[in-house]
């Protein structure tokens, strides 16, 4: 309370918890208590927070609204993607569902997966744009030392990866392939 007195223009506050709509008991507990807080209510105030769409899909949207949910960050990563996180409704239903409720949207979607080809990169970064995500996050797959996509794609050769230092030859690097 001392942060929502002391900020009386704080509308939104942010929940670093990547699997915060995992547990549906704490986001509806979260909710009742801004719901029925005397400082808080839904007409002052309301979060921020990660989701996945396979976290996403169990709840009713209205729920989420009511709970106070304002704005969700969602890794799609690829449209191609097959990872557990997007199992659920598809991406684009999901999408569109939080926006009919007026729940906006950080979308991220990372280019140069292993399934990414020259002739299909653009083809899925435009079903991501198609999302209408509020805001997106677009980012180059990067390779971190001891990982396998390091061993396979830079060991030994970090400069055909990442390019020269001053970037001078940083054109093309990130292309799949």
């Amino acid at each position: 309370h001392e942060i929502i007195e002391a900020n009386p223009r704080l509308r939104q506050v942010t929940i670093f918890d990547e699997n915060l709509y995992k547990d549906r008991e704490k986001v509806m507990e979260l909710g009742k208590f801004i719901r029925e807080d005397s400082k808080l209510g839904l007409s002052k105030t309301s979060f921020f927070g990660f989701g996945t769409i396979e976290d996403l899909s169990k709840y009713d949207l209205e729920e989420l609204v009511l709970a106070g949910s304002s704005s969700i960050w969602i890794g799609v990563e690829s449209m191609y993607s097959d990872m557990p996180k997007r199992q659920g409704k598809s991406v684009e239903a999901t999408f569109a569902d939080l926006h009919a409720h007026g729940i906006t949207t950080i979308g991220s979607w990372i280019g140069g997966w292993d399934y990414h080809t020259p002739e299909n990169i653009h083809e899925d970064l435009d079903q991501f744009i198609k999302l209408r995500p509020t805001q997106s996050q677009l980012l180059p797959l990067t390779p971190i030392p001891g990982t396998p996509l390091w061993e396979r794609k830079v060991k030994g050769d970090p400069q055909r990866y990442f390019g020269k230092s001053d970037g001078s030859d940083a054109e093309g690097k990130f292309a799949p392939g």
